[in-house]
């Protein structure tokens, strides 16, 4: 298998939401394969595979795959992926992970952190994003105070985005190499799930 099977592989059990399927890749990724396998793009297919095990409610397929790519690919982990992860715990109710993996992965830059480069500004697009939909599904669900304290931590992380040159309110900015960048809240959800 290469890691395009894989992937292939992932979301087609995903599409047909064939927990077996999961679970057989699941093992494949987590037991059988040596640390050649994908090298390079392993923790990416971990981040695959929790996304698509939760959305399943494969909870400890999902779990082993998250500490794995934690314990084992930290360098090599996007924020994009941190985010879908996070999104993915969020509808199944696991809020203390998520929050856990916000902290973690996607934590707030230390002092003094370049806020213009382009990972920084990955990440932070990511914190926000992720916050936005803890705030969203927290007030849908009727869980208020969840949801004020995610965007209590929008509002800290706001001059950041400033400083960052990304755009809080889906403005574009563009940065000295031409690049669109763009942080798209969502404000309206957010703001109908408060009614």
């Amino acid at each position: 298998s290469t890691a395009e099977d894989v992937i292939v592989a992932i979301k087609r059990a995903q599409k047909r939401h064939d927990v077996h399927d999961i679970r057989n890749i699941a093992k494949f990724l987590l037991e059988e394969v040596d640390d050649t396998f994908a090298y390079g793009y392993r923790g990416s297919l971990l981040a695959r595979l929790a996304v698509a095990a939760l959305h399943m409610s494969e909870h400890d397929s999902a779990r082993r795959a998250i500490e794995m790519r934690k314990r084992e690919h930290r360098e090599s982990m996007l924020p994009m992926e941190s985010s879908a992860i996070i999104r993915g715990l969020l509808r199944v109710h696991n809020v203390t992970d998520a929050i856990s993996i916000l902290d973690d992965e996607l934590s707030l830059p230390d002092e003094g952190t370049l806020l213009d480069s382009d990972s920084s500004r990955e990440k932070i697009k990511q914190r926000a994003l992720s916050l936005g939909s803890v705030a969203s599904r927290h007030f849908f669900e009727g869980e208020p105070c969840m949801a004020v304290k995610a965007c209590r931590m929008l509002q800290q992380l706001g001059p950041i985005v400033s400083k960052s040159g990304l755009d809080a309110k889906g403005v574009n900015i563009i940065n000295t190499v031409n690049i669109v960048n763009t942080v798209n809240i969502p404000w309206t959800r957010i703001i109908t799930g408060t009614a």
